[in-house]
């Protein structure tokens, strides 16, 4: 390998425990970015698309297209984390909304970004 990448390699004596320590106790992160915006930007105040990581939905209004949206959003990231086993207090979920319109804008958000972010902790029992 030293040969291959031209440096010198360096392995911790019982780097394979750490490793297996590591695993065991190691974060699970996921983040899961979801989109809405208005259908038609000549009828801004109703009828919403919402773009999720395999899905794109139509909602009449934008309180039901963000509610369904951070829905979504969140069962991803709990998916993801099931997945890693880990699950309730092991889990800590957040949310960050970030919406754009132009001065003036009497409407809904020409467009809303949500970033959901899950940081899962395995407990550590010594």
């Amino acid at each position: 390998m030293e040969e291959l990448i031209d440096a010198d390699i360096l392995v911790p004596e019982h780097a394979e425990v750490e490793n297996a320590v590591g695993a065991l106790v190691g974060k699970g992160i996921k983040r899961a970015e979801v989109l809405i915006r208005p259908a038609s930007l000549m009828s801004p105040d109703k009828d919403f698309l919402v773009f999720a990581p395999g899905s794109r939905l139509k909602f009449e209004t934008y309180s039901k297209a963000l509610e369904t949206a951070t829905e979504i959003g969140k069962k991803l990231v709990e998916g993801y984390m099931r997945d890693c086993r880990l699950s309730g207090n092991q889990v800590e979920i957040s949310i960050e909304k970030k919406t754009v319109s132009p001065d003036g804008w009497n409407h809904p958000p020409m467009e809303t970004n949500l970033l959901i972010v899950g940081v899962g902790m395995r407990e550590l029992h010594v």
